[in-house]
């Protein structure tokens, strides 16, 4: 059995444009798209939107309709004149005929502020199933981003929401080896003391779920420092 550890992207990042002009809004969408692996342009006009889209070649297109200088609702019209690019269109207007309008026009998805971010997450992944492959590796492991799962020899391992985050976090960043504090910031947004005993709970969870299936993929637990993916010899 070869026991190089081999973990690579298979993919590419796929590359969200954010139009919106609540520039808080903004900051926090940018952050929580990053998170979880995407590429996020952004613009605060129809003008700078429609540059970016015609530019960037973004995969999907995420457009409030309030914005400074014209209406989102003309961007999903000139989009679709000319390209396929899935749009989603992000507005506090709750009226039924708006909505049935925009999507006539070609817009794929209509999200109503105040929205939940798993929500977004969501309808994002249903529009860009089918044209993106997101897979990270390690040996026979796999992490499945666009079906949020992970698989060992093709047989799902059935984990928990939190236990998925850890080990693609280790996957995304090969051969680190991640501190605690690394750890809360980029899973609790450091919501959760450093010391918790929720850390390893989870961690324990997962490595007994990954002995399970394969003797040699582990995560490490490096006492004082944090974790790391590893295959033993």
């Amino acid at each position: 059995m070869n026991l190089t550890l081999d973990l690579r992207w298979t993919m590419r990042f796929p590359h969200l444009l954010l139009i919106e002009d609540n520039l808080d809004l903004t900051d926090l969408l940018r952050t929580e798209l990053q998170d979880v692996g995407y590429q996020v342009s952004s613009a605060s006009s129809l003008a700078q939107g429609m540059a970016h889209a015609h530019e960037g070649l973004p995969d999907l297109v995420i457009t409030d309709l309030g914005l400074p200088d014209g209406d989102g609702e003309i961007l999903v019209t000139r989009l679709r004149e000319k390209s396929t690019i899935p749009i989603i269109v992000l507005s506090a207007r709750d009226d039924v005929h708006e909505k049935v309008r925009l999507l006539d026009l070609g817009a794929n998805d209509y999200v109503l502020k105040p929205f939940s971010f798993p929500e977004l997450l969501a309808r994002i992944a249903v529009q860009l199933r089918g044209t993106l492959t997101l897979v990270l590796t390690a040996g026979p492991l796999e992490v499945r981003l666009d079906r949020h799962q992970a698989l060992l020899d093709g047989q799902d391992l059935q984990l928990s929401q939190m236990e998925l985050a850890l080990l693609t976090l280790l996957m995304r960043r090969p051969g680190q080896i991640f501190s605690r504090a690394e750890i809360v910031r980029e899973l609790w947004k450091d919501q959760l003391p450093q010391q918790s005993n929720a850390i390893d709970f989870h961690f324990g969870n997962l490595r007994g779920k990954l002995r399970q299936h394969t003797p040699h993929l582990f995560v490490r637990n490096i006492r004082g420092i944090g974790y790391a993916l590893s295959l033993l010899p």
